[in-house]
């Protein structure tokens, strides 16, 4: 998904965060969950969005998209 001239729109970012946990289908939430890591790395909600996909999403192919979005974007520690 190309986010490229997204990071300063409000208004994509929250269509994202509002699809990553509600959309039924999987291969939305995890395209959802991509985007906001890759185009919103230093937004404050964004780690903590993936942690909640990682840790409560039903789908397997989205939690581990989220827990591989958390190890490449956020060094040990924070």
């Amino acid at each position: 998904m190309e986010t490229e001239g997204w990071p300063g729109n409000s208004e994509a970012l929250r269509l994202l965060r509002d699809g990553a946990p509600n959309d039924p289908d999987g291969d939305v939430r995890e395209a959802a969950v991509r985007a906001v890591a890759e185009g919103w790395p230093g937004d404050p909600g964004t780690l903590p969005l993936l942690r909640d996909r990682a840790a409560n999403d039903s789908d397997e192919d989205m939690r581990k998209e989220s827990v591989q979005a958390v190890a490449k974007g956020w060094p040990a520690g924070k």
